[in-house]
């Protein structure tokens, strides 16, 4: 037979387990809306019973309980459901970057508008017709050259908008990148805290939860994937593994030059190309692979095309532009109306004549000195460059077509885009949402569940304090009351 000071004991432990599962519900109510936290619950077990003769059956030998014990606190926590919600993490980010880019896009060549290249083009050669009809009017010859340098201009602007939206996409890897190796320092740092508290048998939940939260995070920026069992956790970026940690702790930083992504030692703090790993990294989704595809998918596509229908554009008014005759020349002028760099034309192009007596509006053969005695001519040169808007040339980045057709080509394939890059982000958005709705179902913090488990566990401590004070009465039975005679 136990003796009464077990009973004690039993519900010291009652009490100690039932404040623990208290402290538990605590701690999942304190962090209901913290990021990246998984809620914690209190396995409680059976302690080991004692064995006992009893006078109850015969002398047999029986088991009697010894209360209760917590034998872990463990987090609720699913890893497939984490696995799926950073597959199509990584793909929203990547989504969402290219939706920007393509806006950005959209802001920038601004059409259809009044003030776009398609209104700038159409005014253009409208003051070449209306110069045709009067091609000794200066009025008309000074709206050819302020129409010719309106239009130069707005390829000037839309070219070094573009450059500029490049040059923020580049430093937008750079920093990403920056970011990709921070994550991987600290989630190689929780590993260490990780492995040391668990080696004394504690289960270190808030840290994996914080190392977990770094990955999901990880996972907006590229393509990841993580392998953990009891011996080893591996971090794997793209098609490269950045972090093995088996005993030993070996991880990588990502750097990215000239287009292209490469593996470092982390030790090395300004690494050369003799220091990176071969093969080069390949990053197949995430914010990284969105920002590379907005370089080199739209924007260098969009400043290809722009350098191009603006190269036609030259070359094609320069051509004929040379045909023609000058208010003082009775000779062709074989003088430029653009002037552009080939190498950059839609950056550099400008107007190349600032005097209007230079236009060579009047066609060959047509030039006449008039009754003032100075030279005049018809409008057919300028007829004719006016008439190029509705003529099809031929470009080198699209088919045959006029100049508004190019334009209209580069609106529409943007408007294809656009929709793509916005339909992908919505349904990616909506995925990655119904994921972590699924992962909240296990890993979230139900407020109405730990107020239902906090009166569960209340209960239970009351009725531990109340057995405590029965216990107390019968000892004070056998102290103050047992053997006293009168």
């Amino acid at each position: 037979m136990s003796s009464t000071f077990f009973g004690l004991e039993m519900m010291k432990r009652a009490l100690f387990a039932q404040q623990t599962a208290l402290n538990t519900v605590g701690q999942n109510i304190s962090n209901a809306n913290t990021p990246g936290y998984s809620r914690q619950v209190v396995n409680m077990v059976a302690s080991q019973p004692m064995y006992y003769p009893s006078m109850t059956s015969g002398g047999l030998v029986g088991q009697i309980g010894t209360g209760v014990d917590v034998q872990s606190i463990t987090r609720m926590r699913e890893s497939f459901l984490d696995t799926q919600y950073r597959n199509q993490n990584q793909l929203l980010g990547e989504w969402e970057v290219k939706s920007d880019t393509v806006n950005k896009l959209q802001a920038i060549l601004n059409e259809p508008s009044d003030t776009g290249l398609t209104s700038a083009l159409n005014q253009f050669f409208n003051a070449w017709q209306t110069l045709s009809t009067d091609p000794n009017n200066p009025s008309a010859r000074s709206v050819v050259l302020q129409r010719g340098k309106q239009l130069a201009d707005l390829l000037n602007e839309t070219a070094q908008q573009l450059n500029d939206l490049n040059n923020d996409l580049q430093t937008n890897i750079q920093t990403q990148v920056t970011q990709v190796n921070s994550y991987i320092d600290q989630i190689q740092k929780l590993n260490v805290q990780i492995k040391s508290a668990e080696t004394f048998g504690a289960n270190a939940n808030d840290l994996r939860d914080q190392r977990d939260y770094l990955v999901d995070q990880l996972s907006k920026i590229a393509d990841v994937k993580v392998t953990e069992n009891n011996q080893s956790y591996t971090l794997q970026v793209g098609d490269k593994t950045v972090l093995v940690d088996d005993g030993s702790t070996t991880w990588k930083h990502v750097v990215y030059d000239s287009g292209t992504f490469y593996t470092v030692d982390h030790a090395i703090t300004n690494p050369q190309s003799s220091d990176y790993d071969t093969p080069s990294l390949n990053i197949q989704s995430g914010e990284l692979k969105g920002l590379v595809d907005s370089q080199n998918i739209y924007v260098d596509t969009y400043i290809n095309q722009l350098n191009d229908f603006t190269n036609t554009l030259v070359t094609q008014i320069n051509t004929q532009h040379k045909q023609g005759y000058t208010l003082s020349s009775s000779q062709p002028t074989n003088v430029d109306f653009f002037t552009a760099n080939p190498s950059n034309p839609a950056a550099s192009i400008q107007v190349a004549i600032t005097d209007t007596s230079l236009i060579a509006a009047a066609s060959p053969n047509s030039i006449y000195t008039n009754d003032s005695g100075t030279l005049s001519g018809d409008g057919n040169n300028a007829l004719s460059i006016g008439n190029m808007y509705n003529q099809s040339v031929t470009f080198a980045t699209s088919s045959a077509g006029t100049f508004e057709d190019f334009l209209r080509s580069m609106v529409g394939q943007l408007g294809v885009q656009g929709q793509e890059a916005d339909q992908m982000e919505k349904n990616q958005n909506s995925l990655v949402n119904q994921m972590d709705t699924m992962r909240q179902s296990v890993s979230g913090v139900s407020l109405d569940e730990e107020m239902a488990n906090m009166i569960k566990y209340q209960q239970a401590y009351g009725a531990a304090a109340r057995m405590v004070t029965t216990i107390d009465s019968l000892l004070n039975t056998i102290v103050t009351g047992m053997g006293i005679t009168r």
